[in-house]
């Protein structure tokens, strides 16, 4: 879900680089700027995610000797919606929600419940209260790093910024991230992701409850969209 171990560095460096060499110094090229990341179920994890990718961007303004604010938006997945029982969407959105908020986002976009079948009326409506219960509710938006000092999410928070960083000089070794997507390398190890991430589901390893497990046959179940990607589709396959 994060371009951040995917080659963050040289993705932005060379932006930066582009917008330095049309004449903005590089603080004004930084205001320029706007991280957008997704975020899944993984709750601890995706907090993480979010700690470190702004953790690793702090770095790379360094590197220009400069200290701007970083601007990352937060978006939940819709990759891991279910179509069976779509209420059970409003957890899973939820802690996309709260996940996001965690992890360092100064805004966030949450799908609807029915997102992959057309969101409703209904579905957008409780997306946006979603929001603002964690917000005028649950106070998401009154503490800095509610997540610091935790003992679990600052040790995974460490071990993504030393994986992304070791996946960013492998990527630079291999002459940058235009290089290995010009190469089908990006494609081939996004595709093994993908083949583990899936097999995990299927074999029970983990869970998509209403989906590989405690199925509710009484749900409210959605006609998917034409070209929608989700795992639920793909564990039916």
């Amino acid at each position: 879900d994060c371009l951040l171990s995917r080659g963050l560095g040289d993705v932005y460096k060379r932006q930066m680089d582009a917008l330095t060499e049309n004449g903005l110094s590089a603080k004004d090229a930084s205001e320029e700027l706007c991280f957008v990341l997704a975020f899944g179920n993984s709750y601890f994890s995706e907090i993480a995610k979010g700690r470190a990718f702004r953790f690793l961007v702090s770095r790379l303004f360094e590197s220009f000797e400069i200290n701007p604010e970083i601007k990352v938006i937060g978006l939940g997945s819709d990759y891991y919606l279910a179509d069976k029982d779509a209420h059970t969407n409003l957890l899973r959105t939820t802690t996309q929600a709260m996940s996001a908020v965690l992890g360092g986002c100064d805004s966030i976009y949450i799908p609807a419940f029915d997102e992959n079948a057309n969101s409703s009326e209904l579905g957008k409506r409780m997306a946006r209260n979603i929001q603002l219960i964690l917000k005028e509710e649950s106070h998401f938006g009154k503490i800095i790093d509610a997540a610091s000092g935790s003992y679990y999410i600052e040790k995974i928070s460490a071990e993504f910024v030393e994986k992304a960083w070791e996946k960013f000089l492998e990527i630079e070794a291999k002459g940058g991230l235009i290089a290995i997507m010009n190469s089908g390398y990006l494609r081939e190890i996004l595709e093994k992701d993908k083949t583990t991430r899936i097999n995990k589901y299927k074999s029970g390893e983990r869970v998509l409850l209403g989906v590989n497990k405690f199925q509710n046959t009484k749900g409210v179940n959605l006609t998917l969209a034409q070209g929608t990607e989700s795992i639920a589709k793909e564990l039916e396959l």
